[in-house]
């Protein structure tokens, strides 16, 4: 891998793409259970279906070089196909999200050149990472420089956010920082104490019950609870997993206080969801954060593995079970009827819960699963299609379904590229 590596990098050195190797997360790789290890059934299945997995992140990746605004250096969010217009939103918890969707590509095709090379694709790929990667390091540096001290941890000013800096900021940031290091667009020198800080500054905010609070300052715990206890919990376990290996931090106390209140939130969410009290978007970012707990569970036979395991696939279950899922299943004629980012950030989550499935060999769950994913895969093939290779804009992008796509989003896309790295 390092000689084709090597073989790679002295095509593109022309066009100033230099991409060092860098370690995966620490963990004991010979015992450790690969989350995103493809089912073959699945793979098997959706190739018989004629869906070239690695050409639809190309198509992703070429959205996300498309949405670049570099007088600004910053990522549009939102495209309109049949005008042309590329719009910002200010929404500092999508930028941070679909700065860390942008690196995950990166680093995707990082592990991946063989594609790029087998496609004669150098020469694109090139010009996409340095406008992707120069829009990615500039977003980063913004908000670290933005970050504030308060007692022994760091939040993100909320001066600079034009809004009260939450959980779902730091977590994100978080998120971005650690994939810039693996993608090798920042060295860790550079941002680990800041990295160190916020992920503090998320541990400071659990209670005793293990619920966040979700506002610096404030003490509710229910606002977007869908959506950012989720969010910072990630951050957490990619920080638990990956800080010793990319030589973010070497403290061992701070994984420890990860591992107790991801175990002690894992109590007060699954409560929380038997009891019905949030709606089905509640169940994507649970299942993001709680299938990465699993992971180490799994690696260390941890009494709670089993109520992780059932948690993490009762969400699953919530999602196939939705409205909008059980249309899917009928068939192509219901597509127009979707809208694209249900189905979207389910697959993702879906992907997580097959990994946890597999692990357990949960046949009929497997089954099920995969079914399901295999719909919303062909369902995403459609949504791209949509576009007219002549567009102007938003060839690779989606955003919401019908046979006529009028506006399409970068986070949108985004969740797509998180579920598409997974399958294959």
């Amino acid at each position: 891998m390092k000689i084709l590596f090597i073989l790679f990098l002295k095509v593109l050195v022309a066009y100033s793409f230099v991409i060092p190797l860098k370690h995966g997360p620490n963990i004991d790789k010979k015992n450790f259970f690969q989350p995103h290890a493809s089912s073959s059934s699945l793979v098997d299945t959706i190739k018989r279906d004629g869906i070239d997995v690695q050409s639809t992140l190309w198509d992703f990746t070429e959205y996300f070089s498309s949405m670049v605004d570099p007088s600004i250096q910053r990522f549009y969010s939102i495209s309109k196909p049949p005008t042309g217009e590329l719009i910002h939103q200010h929404c500092p918890v999508r930028e941070l999200g679909v700065t860390w969707d942008a690196l995950t590509l990166l680093k995707y095709w990082k592990e991946n050149q063989e594609w790029i090379m087998e496609h004669g694709k150098q020469h694109e790929f090139a010009s996409h990472y340095q406008k992707i990667a120069s829009v990615v390091k500039s977003t980063i540096h913004s908000y670290i420089s933005s970050c504030i001290k308060f007692e022994d941890y760091l939040l993100v000013d909320s001066n600079y956010l034009r809004e009260r800096s939450n959980i779902a900021h730091s977590g994100l940031l978080v998120l971005s920082c650690i994939y810039a290091i693996e993608a090798s667009i920042i060295d860790a020198t550079e941002i680990s104490p800041v990295v160190n800080g916020l992920v503090k500054g998320i541990l400071r905010m659990q209670n005793p019950n293990g619920s966040f609070r979700i506002e610096y300052g404030y003490e509710d715990v229910y606002k977007m609870i869908e959506f950012y206890p989720g969010e910072a919990m990630v951050g957490l376990m990619e920080f638990y997993e990956k800080g010793n290996e990319l030589h973010i931090s070497n403290d061992y106390e701070i994984r420890q206080a990860i591992a107790l209140a991801m175990k002690n939130a894992l109590g007060f969410y699954s409560e929380l969801y038997k009891n019905g009290d949030v709606d089905v978007n509640y169940n994507i970012w649970q299942v993001q954060a709680f299938s990465r707990l699993f992971r180490i569970f799994h690696v260390q036979n941890d009494v709670d593995e089993s109520l992780c395991t059932d948690y993490c696939i009762t969400l699953c279950q919530g999602i196939v079970n939705s409205g909008a899922w059980r249309m899917l299943g009928r068939g192509q004629s219901f597509y127009p009827n979707l809208q694209t980012v249900e189905i979207v950030v389910g697959l993702d989550a879906l992907m997580e819960g097959i990994s946890i499935a597999r692990a357990h060999s949960l046949d009929n769950e497997i089954q099920r699963l995969e079914i399901n994913a295999r719909n919303a895969i062909s369902f995403v093939i459609f949504s791209i299609d949509q576009i007219d290779v002549s567009a102007l804009v938003g060839r690779g992008g989606l955003g919401f379904g019908g046979l006529t796509i009028m506006e399409q989003r970068l986070d949108v896309t985004g969740h797509a590229v998180h579920a598409f790295v997974k399958i294959d």
